[in-house]
């Protein structure tokens, strides 16, 4: 491994470098961005609906938690919607550090380990075996 590869993804100029192509050349499948680009249902609707986005919206998310609950019948406090799931991992991890100890699976996306520590966790890394045919199992 280089010693100047990026740590996380989404580095195409360093990609691109080592492959010794354009940056736009590559599909960089480490960040959840669709490559090709939003649905043109999803710019209609922002088109649509321009003038109602001068304000935040409900920080609570009460109809898009109401509307979620009806669909998937379950009650609203069983749903929490985030902007992004950067953003729900970090609240999961705040809920995780109180406890006395979060076991944690490695390898692992190293937004865990981060998000954990940003909360003062107590982390207790347990390593995955690999067995022959390519499948990791926890040997707890």
């Amino acid at each position: 491994m280089s010693a100047d590869r990026p740590v996380h993804g989404g580095n195409l100029t360093w990609a691109s470098g080592l492959a010794n192509c354009s940056p736009a050349d590559i599909l960089d499948f480490s960040a959840s961005i669709n490559p090709l680009g939003p649905p043109l249902s999803a710019i209609a609707a922002i088109q649509t609906h321009l003038e109602t986005l001068k304000a935040y919206p409900d920080p609570d998310y009460r109809q898009l938690r109401s509307a979620l609950s009806q669909f998937h019948h379950l009650s609203p406090d069983w749903i929490l919607p985030g902007n992004g799931a950067a953003e729900l991992l970090t609240w999961a991890s705040r809920d995780l550090a109180e406890l006395d100890i979060t076991c944690l699976p490695t390898p692992a996306f190293g937004d865990y380990r981060r998000a954990l520590k940003a909360f003062g966790a107590n982390v207790l890394e347990h390593p995955l075996e690999i067995l022959d045919f390519g499948f990791w199992i926890l040997d707890w």
